[in-house]
């Protein structure tokens, strides 16, 4: 695990990035330690939703914004929340959620076919609470037919859940 000090008591603690497979406008995050339960096609998002929270080894499905393509994809775990949000450059959208992490080997995995993207984080199992944002969604939208990628940029934060965190970043 690599650790980057930042101001202030938050700590990135583990970093991974690149490019996922996000089919039928979702991709998912998962827990490759724990057993799938169902099918790929069960981990669609909830309408309207940037993030929908999932159980067992599918910790939470995102809503991409184009039916099939690669977004680009940075996904943060940090010690606390961070005091930071995620910079100057403008987000279309963002969501917080709360997940549990049952064994803590972390994926990114595509909507349907359920292929792995290349690179993972390893967390300690426990509850986490969630930050996401996202930008060039109607870029990716705007694509059509063919096949964007890393057009749609997610950012996807994880810390441990101590139960008394304020929203301090937007």
């Amino acid at each position: 695990m690599s650790s980057t000090e930042e101001p202030g008591t938050d700590v990135v603690v583990d970093v991974a990035s690149g490019l996922v497979i996000a089919e039928s406008y979702s991709f998912s995050l998962v827990d490759t330690a724990v057993p799938v339960q169902g099918n790929a096609t069960d981990r669609q998002p909830e309408p309207g939703s940037l993030v929908t929270v999932g159980a067992g080894s599918v910790l939470a499905t995102f809503a991409s914004a184009a039916e099939t393509h690669e977004p680009y994809v940075d996904l943060e775990c940090w010690t606390a929340e961070p005091l930071h949000g995620p910079g100057d450059d403008p987000w279309e959208a963002n969501a917080r959620e709360t997940l549990v992490v049952p064994v803590g080997r972390l994926a990114l995995m595509s909507g349907v076919s359920g292929q792995e993207a290349p690179f993972t984080i390893t967390v300690p199992p426990g509850r986490y609470r969630m930050a996401v944002w996202c930008r060039g969604r109607a870029d990716a939208r705007a694509a059509g037919g063919s096949f964007p990628y890393g057009v749609e940029h997610w950012l996807v934060r994880l810390w441990p859940d101590t139960g008394n965190q304020e929203d301090q970043i937007n």
